[in-house]
C-alpha cells in the first residue's frame, strides 16, 4: 500500500511528488515484518514485538516478562553486556526496550549502514542470552530495587494501587515489576520456560521506518533471524470485569494522594475510546481543563490534580488523580466530585470538544513527524488489531465525534459502583473511606 505525499519548496511550488511506502513479508520462519519507507529520512527505527507482557505470567513468575527484558542486555553467548553497550555506541545507535501488560518490545535506532549489524545484536538479544547464574543475581538485586522504589514514590504506589483496585485478580491489575518473592526465586530453568513459551517467530512483530527498503532490510532481517524458531504458547486473555473497591498503602508523609478510576474503553472500541480520551482532554489532560483550572487554579486545594486515559488491546481506564496536603483532601474530594455532578448534569461545551480535538489530532500527527514514531504506532497497531489504521482514517474518526457521543461515553464512566480508589498517605482508613464515597456516590 503506497500513500503519497507532497512536498513545497521555500516558494510554495509544488515539487516532486514523494512517496511513503508501507510493505508487509512473512520471513521464513513466520515472523511478520512490516517497513515504512520515509523518503526525508536519515536513519531507520527498528522494533521487535512480543506478545509477552506482565498479564500473560503464570502466578509464580510474576515480573518475569520486564525481568527478562532487563537480563538479556547482560549478554549473549557471542557478546557480553559491555561488548553490546560499545558495539551499539560504535554505530552511533541506540537500542533498548520496554515492558508492559501485554507486550514487550526492543527497539533501536540507526544509520542505514549500521542497520546489518544492528538486527544481527538485536536477533542474539533475544534468541542466544547467556543467562549465568552471576547476571541472573545482579539482575534479580536490580528489579528488587526498583519495586522499593515504586513503594518509596507515591505518585508511582498509587496508580498501581489503582489497577488492584479495579481489577482485583485480573492478570492487567499485576504490576508490571512483579512482587519481591516472586522476582527472588527466578531461576536460569525458569526464564528460558519463559522465553520458550514466549519468544518465538509466531509470536512476533518487526516494525521499522525511516532510511530503507523494505526488500533489503527483509533480505537482512531473514539472515539475522532466520534460525530463531519455536512455536508459541500464549494463555488466551480475558477482558477484566471491574471489582471496584478502596486501596489504602498507609506512608507518613506530608502530602496525601488519590486516584480515582473508572472501567473504560480498549484500543479495539475505538470510538468508545477516542470518545474517553478527548474526555479526558477537556477534564484534566492540559492547563486549560476543568480540574486544573477549578481545583489548582481557583480554589488553591490541590498542589497536581489531572487525569489519564489509557487503552489497551482488551480493556482501558480513565483515571483521576491529585495530591495535596492531608487536611485539603475532603475539601479536593468535594470540589471534584461537584466538577463530576456538573458535567453530568450541563454536558460540555462545544468549544471544549474543539480544543480536545485539536490537541488529540495535534498529539497524533506531531507523533508520526519521527522515524521512531510511525515505528511505534506501527508495532502498537499491528499487537492490537492485527492491521494498519491510516492516520487519515484517526483523524477523520475524531472529527465526527460529537458532544452528545462524549457525554454518553461520560454517563458510562461514571456510572454509580463503577469507580475504584486508592490512597497513599498518613490519613487514618476511616477517614479514607469517607473521602472514597464522596467520589464515588454521586
Amino acid at each position: 500500500m503506497v500513500a503519497p505525499f507532497v512536498f513545497r519548496d521555500v516558494r510554495g511550488e509544488r515539487s516532486v511528488m514523494q512517496q511513503v511506502e508501507v510493505k508487509s513479508s512473512l520471513l521464513s520462519n513466520g515472523m511478520q515484518v512490516t517497513t515504512m519507507r520515509l523518503p526525508w529520512a536519515k536513519s531507520i527505527a527498528i522494533g521487535i514485538w512480543f506478545k509477552a507482557g506482565s498479564a500473560y505470567e503464570c502466578e509464580d513468575e510474576l515480573g518475569m516478562a520486564h525481568f527478562v527484558e532487563h537480563l538479556l542486555f547482560k549478554g549473549t553467548k557471542r557478546h557480553t553486556g559491555r561488548r553490546i553497550a560499545q558495539v551499539v555506541d560504535e554505530l552511533g545507535a541506540y537500542l533498548e526496550a520496554f515492558t508492559e501488560r501485554e507486550l514487550t518490545c526492543y527497539y533501536a535506532r540507526v544509520l542505514p549502514d549500521g542497520l546489518s549489524k544492528m538486527l544481527r545484536l538485536m536477533a542474539e538479544l533475544v534468541s542466544e542470552p547467556e543467562m549465568s547464574v552471576k547476571d541472573i543475581k545482579v539482575e534479580q538485586d536490580v528489579v528488587l530495587s526498583e519495586i522499593s522504589e515504586v513503594n518509596d514514590t507515591p505518585e508511582e504506589l498509587v496508580q498501581e494501587l489503582l489497577l488492584e483496585a479495579l481489577w482485583d485478580g485480573h492478570p492487567l491489575a499485576r504490576p508490571v515489576l512483579g512482587k519481591p518473592e516472586s522476582v527472588k526465586s527466578f531461576t536460569a530453568k525458569s526464564v528460558k520456560s519463559f522465553l520458550k513459551r514466549f519468544y518465538t517467530p509466531d509470536n512476533a512483530v518487526v516494525t521499522a521506518s525511516g532510511c530503507l527498503e523494505h526488500e533489503r532490510f527483509v533480505e537482512e532481517l531473514q539472515k539475522a533471524f532466520g534460525s530463531f524458531n519455536g512455536k508459541a504458547q500464549v494463555p488466551k486473555l480475558f477482558p477484566p470485569v471491574p471489582k471496584p473497591q478502596l486501596k489504602i498503602a498507609k506512608r507518613e508523609i506530608a502530602q496525601a494522594y488519590v486516584c480515582i478510576g473508572s472501567h473504560g474503553f480498549s484500543q479495539r472500541q475505538r470510538k468508545r475510546f477516542l470518545c474517553m480520551v478527548l474526555l479526558d482532554f477537556i477534564l484534566g489532560g492540559n492547563a486549560s481543563s476543568r480540574f486544573f483550572q477549578s481545583i489548582r487554579e481557583r480554589l488553591g486545594l490541590a498542589y497536581s490534580i489531572g487525569s489519564v486515559s489509557i487503552g489497551m488491546r482488551d480493556a482501558g481506564f480513565l483515571v483521576i488523580l491529585f495530591n495535596c496536603l492531608p487536611e485539603n483532601v475532603e475539601k479536593t474530594a468535594v470540589a471534584l466530585r461537584h466538577e463530576i455532578q456538573k458535567l453530568l448534569e450541563n454536558g460540555i461545551r462545544k468549544s471544549e470538544l474543539r480544543r480536545a480535538k485539536a490537541q488529540l489530532r495535534s498529539s497524533l500527527t506531531m507523533s508520526l513527524e519521527s522515524v521512531m514514531g510511525q515505528m511505534l504506532q506501527m508495532g502498537r497497531q499491528l499487537i492490537y488489531f492485527n492491521k494498519l489504521i491510516p492516520s487519515e482514517e484517526l483523524l477523520s474518526n475524531i472529527d465526527s465525534i460529537t458532544p452528545e457521543d462524549v457525554m454518553e461515553t461520560a454517563f458510562k464512566l461514571f456510572e454509580r459502583g463503577k469507580l475504584a480508589v486508592s490512597f497513599v498517605g498518613s490519613l487514618d482508613p476511616l477517614k479514607v473511606e469517607k473521602i472514597a464515597k464522596i467520589l464515588t456516590e454521586f
